[in-house]
């Protein structure tokens, strides 16, 4: 990872994003979650990804890699500039074949025996990369480092089995810094209300506890309730959904 002091400057710039920070709670794909952060919106900060990119080209040994993949749909930008400011060729990997009678996940010059790095944006439990990097060697082409700006590091995400082999597969495997320092990071400069922040950090470090347990959903709308905050129905129901 990079040193505190560079770490701030992009907390910095995350935190001048506009709507990186969005509704709180919401429900996702995995179901209620206390804040939502939207890493997405990064990318159309462009003073936030030149700095970002620029770190990553300290950071990771580019020494053999013949081809920047980024994982299909956030890993792309990053990958696009990775490629631009390398002069490495870039190319974005699918989870799925691209259809019309092709039976390849790679678009963009991919060639056999072709050496990568694939850049994505975060990772959580590990398997989407998993997957990218099978969809790769169909195509010939080896994996041979990961490139994200942060990863998750709470022990839901960490303890799964396709992330844990990832991390003993020997493949070198570059971030900037953790989720959970961009939460503190966005707390700092006051871009997370002093009372939601606990409750979202406990939820980043403990999803699962909050995936079953309804009490702590019920003492964080107590403190929505006690900020004025609209508590969005589908929130309601979801929650009410665990406690049958």
């Amino acid at each position: 990872m990079i040193n505190q002091e560079t770490k701030e400057k992009i907390f910095d710039l995350y935190a001048a994003t506009p709507n990186l920070v969005g509704e709180y709670p919401v429900v996702v794909s995995v179901g209620p979650i206390p804040l939502q952060t939207d890493n997405r919106k990064a990318f159309s900060n462009p003073e936030l990804m030149d700095l970002v990119t620029d770190e990553l080209l300290k950071l990771v040994d580019w020494h053999g890699i013949d081809l920047i993949v980024g994982a299909e749909t956030a890993g792309m930008p990053l990958a696009t500039l990775l490629s631009y400011k390398t002069r490495i060729p870039f190319s974005y990997v699918r989870k799925k074949q691209r259809g019309r009678g092709e039976d390849t996940y790679i678009s963009g010059r991919a060639r056999p025996g072709d050496r990568a790095i694939l850049v994505d944006d975060l990772m959580a439990k590990g398997e989407a990369k998993t997957l990218f990097v099978e969809n790769m060697k169909h195509d010939g082409v080896v994996t041979v480092a990961l490139a994200m700006i942060f990863k998750t590091m709470a022990e839901y995400f960490t303890k799964n089995e396709a992330r844990e082999n990832l991390e003993v597969s020997g493949i070198p495997i570059y971030n900037l810094f953790t989720w959970e320092e961009l939460i503190d990071g966005l707390y700092r400069r006051g871009k997370i209300d002093k009372e939601i922040y606990p409750h979202f950090m406990d939820y980043a470090l403990h999803p699962e506890v909050w995936q079953k347990d309804v009490s702590k959903w019920d003492v964080y709308f107590e403190v929505l309730n006690k900020l004025k905050c609209q508590i969005p129905q589908s929130v309601i129901n979801a929650v009410d959904d665990m406690r049958k």
